[in-house]
């Protein structure tokens, strides 16, 4: 009977790393240089890079894929896909986080040039038109709840880009003068700009 234990569990042993092994599908919209599109940027960003070598010490491979932000939520909600690594908190409070943070989100507005506007107040975004990515949050309770009113209001002076390209698309609309301000993190508009 001994025998037969040390039989099993070598067998165990040995094929433990295969059993334990899996592959993790990741989705996430582009938010370069966090999370690029590889076909588009020649690489997946540093936030992939990470996950890919921490989830790989464990003997986990990631399958990664980019989708449209609203979209990468529901496969995360409804199970087709595992995890979205860029997100914040807020944008999906239903989700469940981590308590490892790899990169810190700092959201600013954009002011086209000549554009003579200074975030001052929680109300004085209502006197501009603004772009923002649909779906997002700002961690900021009353900004959110005036995007959420500007959804369904009619002549919004807020433009919600979603699909692909979301910030070239939200920079094209600054510079072209058909918003006044933009609104997103630092380093995702200073990298495309």
């Amino acid at each position: 009977m001994l025998g037969m234990r040390k039989i099993l569990l070598m067998l165990l042993m040995l094929t433990s790393h295969n059993v334990l092994a899996e592959e993790f599908q990741f989705v996430d919209s582009v938010f370069c240089p966090f999370v690029c599109d590889p076909e588009v940027d020649g690489k997946e960003g540093f936030v992939i890079d990470i996950l890919r070598d921490a989830m790989a010490t464990k003997g986990h491979s990631l399958k990664f894929t980019i989708v449209p932000f609203k979209r990468a939520l529901r496969m995360v909600r409804s199970g087709q896909a595992h995890a979205l690594p860029a997100i914040y908190q807020a944008d999906a409070p239903d989700l469940i986080f981590g308590n490892s943070v790899i990169a810190i989100g700092h959201n600013h507005f954009f002011v086209r040039p000549n554009f003579d506007w200074h975030y001052n107040s929680e109300n004085n975004w209502q006197e501009i038109s603004l772009g923002v990515v649909d779906g997002y949050t700002y961690s900021h309770k009353k900004f959110d709840q005036y995007l959420a009113n500007q959804k369904t209001t009619p002549n919004s002076k807020v433009m919600f880009i979603s699909g692909a390209n979301t910030y070239e698309r939200l920079l094209n609309l600054l510079r072209s003068k058909r918003v006044d301000v933009i609104l997103d993190d630092k380093a995702y508009i200073q990298y495309i700009g």
